[in-house]
């Protein structure tokens, strides 16, 4: 072993001195402050009293909720995401993973802020939960009074794990902001009616015509500015922002759109940007790739697009 040397024991004080006070500060503000933490402290949440666990078959929940309540919600996440990755696998290639997925039941909107590290602007009635694809794990808030309320939210962010689980999740593209929204409102929350046919199911469907109903003037004014290319380049954070209601509501018409306008042709195209997205990754900042890949022509398609939307409008009432 070397010898420590006088200018070793003089860096050594210095270390103490200066940095010795930083380190203190920093572990009062680890322990006053766990939101300043770089990960939740989960074990918190699961070692309270009143915690408890639920295994399903593709996912571990874990609540403060009653117990009969938990495993119905468990129960219902399983039959929702075993059903969607049956019957779009092959159209999407889904598979549902080889590992349970941890779903985290939280009583209000703060845990799940700490839990996700992000601020949620939008009002938790519209979408109360969120999807980490880093760790595979669902953060949803639930009140425990209505069960299908509660398993909406859960649907919602299901659908997205459904997208990036599969071969490899890691190793996946990411996708626009608009489309994975889109699909995941689309699909999660339960409403896949076709034009001439509109019927809004249950709770999700109250949901969804509240939510697109709230940009009816934008969508019916003729002379407003082009809605499209204003979605197709949004940034992630545009969904969690004060104008959410309109992204969203606007990412789920547009999907709406593509998979049934033209007696569902154009679902070819949503299914080669698809694609597109999965090889090369997100094409938001590059718009005009997107509109290339969805016919060429932005004014036709923000024209139809409104046209397919206007339809839809007139099964909410008030159109």
């Amino acid at each position: 072993m070397g010898r420590v040397t006088f200018r070793g024991k003089i860096l050594a004080l210095k270390v103490l001195c200066f940095g010795g006070p930083f380190l203190v500060l920093l572990a009062l503000l680890n322990a006053f402050f766990p939101a300043l933490k770089e990960e939740y402290d989960l074990r918190r949440f699961g070692s309270r009293a009143g915690t408890v666990t639920v295994d399903g078959v593709h996912f571990r929940l874990y609540t403060e909720l009653p117990l009969a309540y938990a495993r119905e919600l468990a129960a219902g996440l399983d039959r929702f995401y075993g059903g969607f990755v049956a019957g779009y696998g092959g159209r999407f290639h889904l598979e549902p993973g080889e590992e349970k997925a941890l779903v985290y039941v939280f009583r209000d909107k703060e845990e799940l802020e700490k839990w996700s590290r992000r601020e949620f602007h939008r009002p938790m009635t519209n979408n109360g939960g969120f999807y980490d694809p880093e760790k595979r794990e669902i953060g949803i808030v639930a009140g425990g009074e209505e069960l299908e309320e509660d398993l909406v939210s859960g649907f919602h962010e299901a659908v997205h794990m459904a997208f990036d689980a599969g071969p490899g999740p890691r190793a996946r593209k990411a996708l626009s902001p608009w489309l994975s929204e889109g699909l995941a409102v689309y699909f999660g929350d339960g409403v896949t009616f076709a034009p001439g046919s509109l019927e809004w199911r249950g709770e999700a469907g109250r949901r969804i015509a509240g939510l697109i109903g709230r940009i009816r003037s934008e969508i019916e004014e003729s002379n407003s500015p082009a809605i499209l290319s204003r979605l197709i380049s949004a940034e992630p954070s545009s969904f969690l922002g004060p104008d959410n209601e309109f992204y969203y509501a606007a990412s789920y018409l547009l999907v709406h759109f593509l998979l049934h306008a033209e007696g569902g042709s154009s679902g070819k195209r949503l299914d080669g940007l698809y694609e597109m997205e999965r090889r090369e990754g997100a094409l938001y900042r590059h718009p005009e790739k997107i509109f290339r890949a969805l016919g060429g022509d932005e004014k036709a398609l923000e024209r139809g697009w409104r046209r397919h939307a206007r339809h839809l409008l007139q099964g909410i009432p008030g159109g």
